[in-house]
């Protein structure tokens, strides 16, 4: 038997007794999340031996599912689609100009997007986040993993919201993760190799590689694991620990780290004291749940109005043949005739009433809003779309920001840092790295349903103000001198989605502008030239 190190003993426990306490904290959330799940068809097939907690139930409406499905969709086409170019990078110094006043930062932003955006094409990125939009929006917490795989590739894996536990910090960002989660023994050894404990090596020896292993990946800051003389126990020295345990072995076998959080966790809503968020179908759920009962209903009393039950003679009992043409040989004077019973039930008040509700659930699952996206309307003017769509739009707007915060950003920062340590994107010049340090690197969700929502509000503002000057200078033409007509054409025109490349500069535009006033400058000294020559002329015409 081989002695244990101390550390890892005690390195293990702190895991341990960490996990117990996440469990505890997960557990109140677990029923109603699974349930979301199960009724909207969300992972109830998921490969998990059968011991999943989400189960298929029946379903007697399918409007739920319809409107998730829409829903998702919806979000995946507007905002994070590989069709189109979805998110900008915009950076902030420490005196909080922006990019536009950072010279380079403009053409390397562009540069740093088009790279992010032709390696997420080429990847799992797409079908990664889907899945992880549909967790989030079914259940309310979603976990994506962006792994550094081989030859530089980088691999997204979102995980299942059964097998992950977090928590947060003093600030209410994720900073801990725990992933418990089972795989084959053959396919631990290829993945971690003579790393494993000797017990699990000695099952693919023993021909037992097929059986399932269950492991825990920890993932949290280095100092939240100290020994009982306040050492830190972790080897890494990275800012973020990573621990791998096999409960075959009971042993700590693989310490590493990260310079940054490494999964992006997102809470579609956040409420409440917990860590794990809020969801637009558990918010309806119980709403969901009527709908199902309802419908249920509607089904049988239909049952009976077409297939009634009957009133027949106990000596044809086995011997009634209902089918359709079916024959029936008896003396009907001594047996009498089977009877139907009258089941004619008025199910139009329960039409209605499943119709309500089905509007009801559509509309608080945004599907109305993205059914408005997605129609072409031509009755209606341009204006009257836009404002329409504005409208609803101004409803999803907190949580597409929530989404932007917790969900987009993590995940672009992390493929930027590991495309930039792979040298797959080039180092920002030193003049920007001068210029931004300290500052504020933001990535802004850019697709047509980030544009619209930005359009809406930003040119309803540009819009009105216009039209306010305009009155204005209706009494006095000076007042124009107030707007900065420059900096308004920047804003509109970057509202409208216009690509950062195609947007000159501003120390370019200035130099253009001064090229320009030299030359208006050259042609007003050219015409007093020509002009004091013309009048020259004339007095020396006269005196002649």
């Amino acid at each position: 038997m081989k002695n244990k190190d101390p550390k890892k003993e005690q390195l293990k426990e702190s895991i341990l007794a960490t996990l117990a306490d996440m469990v505890e904290v997960r557990t109140p959330t677990e029923s109603i999340r699974w349930e979301a799940c199960s009724l909207v068809k969300h992972r109830t097939h998921a490969f998990n031996l059968g011991s999943s907690p989400i189960k298929a139930i029946p379903l007697y409406s399918n409007k739920a599912v319809e409107a998730t499905n829409t829903s998702v969709n919806g979000i995946m086409g507007y905002l994070i689609s590989q069709n189109i170019r979805w998110f900008n990078v915009r950076t902030k110094n420490k005196n909080f100009e922006d990019s536009d006043e950072i010279y380079g930062a403009k053409d390397y932003m562009e540069l740093v997007v088009t790279t992010i955006l032709n390696m997420l094409s080429q990847c799992n990125f797409y079908a990664s986040t889907h899945l992880a939009t549909k967790d989030s929006f079914v259940q309310g917490t979603s976990a994506e993993f962006i792994i550094d795989g081989k030859d530089h590739q980088i691999v997204y894996d979102t995980i299942d919201p059964t097998e992950f536990y977090i928590r947060e910090d003093e600030n209410r960002k994720v900073d801990t993760f725990f992933r418990v989660y089972e795989i084959p023994a053959k396919t631990a050894v290829k993945k971690w190799g003579n790393k494993l404990p000797k017990e699990v090596l000695d099952m693919i020896k023993n021909g037992s590689g097929h059986q399932r292993i269950k492991f825990i990946h920890a993932i949290y800051p280095r100092e939240d694991a100290l020994s009982q003389k306040g050492e830190i126990l972790f080897s890494t020295k990275k800012p973020y620990a990573s621990v791998h345990y096999s409960y075959v072995g009971d042993e700590v076998f693989l310490e590493s780290g990260f310079d940054k959080f490494p999964v992006a966790i997102h809470r579609w809503i956040i409420n409440g004291t917990g860590p794990y968020g809020s969801s637009p179908i558990i918010e309806i759920i119980e709403e969901i749940k009527k709908l199902n009962k309802m419908s249920l209903l509607y089904m049988t009393a239909a049952d009976k109005n077409a297939n009634p039950p009957i009133f027949a003679p106990e000596i044809l009992k086995g011997r009634l043949n209902l089918n359709p043409g079916g024959i029936n040989y008896a003396n009907l004077k001594s047996t009498g005739s089977p009877e139907l019973f009258p089941t004619t039930l008025d199910l139009s008040h329960l039409y209605l009433a499943i119709q309500t509700k089905e509007r009801d659930i559509e509309q608080a699952l945004y599907t109305d809003l993205f059914s408005i996206l997605m129609r072409q309307e031509q009755v209606r003017t341009a204006t009257e779309v836009r404002e329409i769509k504005g409208e609803g739009l101004v409803l999803l707007s907190s949580i597409i920001g929530n989404l932007q915060e917790e969900k987009i950003t993590p995940l672009i920062m992390r493929t930027y840092n590991l495309m930039l340590s792979s040298g797959l994107i080039k180092p920002p010049s030193e003049e920007l790295k001068e210029a931004s340090e300290a500052g504020i690197v933001k990535v802004e969700l850019d697709g047509p349903l980030a544009q619209n929502m930005k359009a809406y509000h930003q040119t309803t503002g540009i819009t009105q103000g216009l039209e306010a000057l305009a009155k204005v200078m209706e009494l006095n033409q000076d007042s124009v001198v107030n707007i900065d007509f420059d900096k308004l054409i920047r804003i509109a025109v970057s509202s409208g989605g216009m690509p950062q490349s195609v947007i000159r500069e501003k120390s370019e535009v200035k130099k253009i502008k001064a090229a320009q006033m030299e030359a208006i400058k050259a042609q007003q000294k050219n015409e007093q030239i020509q002009a004091q020559a013309a009048l020259d002329a004339q007095r020396n015409g006269k005196k002649l």
